[in-house]
């Protein structure tokens, strides 16, 4: 009787599953209409709204305007915090260093600038003296434009030229008279080349003067010796190719000489500002007694 019942309740299960298999599709019919039913209501919504905005004023042209330019303004933001991240922040110190390292390139410039574009200063002349032709005028009681006309230099000549270099830049028919002779005089006396003329500068027609005419055949050894001159130079050796050597002697001479004649005033300085030391007799017992 039990496996009777059993078998029959398992019949009745099959049944049941069967149908619901075949109610399956109408299950899924009823969900499918539901969902276009949605579907219309929310399409009929959005055309009722429209209709409605549509009776309503239209939008005017300022407004349209206002938010093409809000959405592209935005989308530039966009443009420019995306392109923004594609390259590394430069920090503000290094902007900071890149202006203080202007402001010394032009400090530098104003400071030295003048006398690295002094053309006279850069014509290779070592500088002997250490004076301007500014201090030169001055120490001689005479204003610049006064002194480079005495000496037949250029007007144009900057103040800040060194006085070796105005030196060498007098022409030759200048340098004759100083010598107090003319310049055919000048010219026999330190043989020079037909090349040189009353125009041509001082430095330029004293470079081609042979050793031997300059100092004496007699004094050339001599000369050699004081200058530490090798024996690569001889009595034909012209004044060019030993000049700054020359120069550079006599302007460290002047240098050391310079320094010290600032430590011997200094010295004497420091002797006169020292307090006098005053010898006290220390006073002690049997001095004090005698002294009652």
């Amino acid at each position: 009787m039990n496996e009777e019942k059993n078998l029959n309740e398992e019949l009745e299960a099959v049944e049941n599953s069967a149908e619901s298999i075949e109610e399956a599709p109408e299950v899924a019919e009823v969900i499918s209409e539901a969902v276009e039913e949605a579907s219309e209501a929310t399409e009929t919504e959005g055309t009722n709204e429209a209709e409605n905005n549509a009776d309503e004023e239209p939008v005017s042209d300022d407004v349209v305007a206002e938010t093409v330019a809000n959405v592209n303004a935005d989308a530039s933001v966009e443009k420019m915090v995306t392109e923004t991240k594609k390259f590394p922040v430069v920090p503000v110190v290094v902007g900071a260093v890149a202006v203080v390292l202007v402001i010394a390139l032009v400090v530098l410039g104003i400071k030295i600038g003048p006398s690295l574009f002094n053309k006279y200063n850069k014509a290779g002349y070592v500088d002997v003296s250490g004076r301007t032709i500014a201090e030169v005028a001055e120490s001689s009681g005479m204003e610049l434009a006064d002194f480079l006309e005495e000496y037949s230099l250029p007007a144009d000549m900057p103040a800040n030229t060194s006085e070796s270099a105005a030196y060498y830049t007098i022409p030759c028919s200048r340098m004759a008279e100083m010598y107090g002779m003319d310049f055919a005089t000048l010219k026999s006396t330190l043989q020079f080349p037909d090349t040189i003329t009353e125009e041509t500068t001082w430095g330029e027609a004293e470079g081609e003067v042979r050793l031997s005419v300059y100092v004496g055949e007699d004094r050339i050894e001599e000369f050699k010796q004081n200058y530490n001159l090798g024996d690569e130079v001889t009595g034909d050796t012209q004044w060019k190719e030993i000049r700054n050597t020359v120069d550079e002697f006599n302007r460290q001479q002047r240098i050391e000489s310079e320094k010290a004649a600032k430590e011997e005033e200094n010295s004497l300085n420091e002797a006169e500002t020292e307090p006098e030391n005053v010898s006290e007799e220390a006073e002690t017992p049997e001095t004090t007694a005698a002294a009652e």
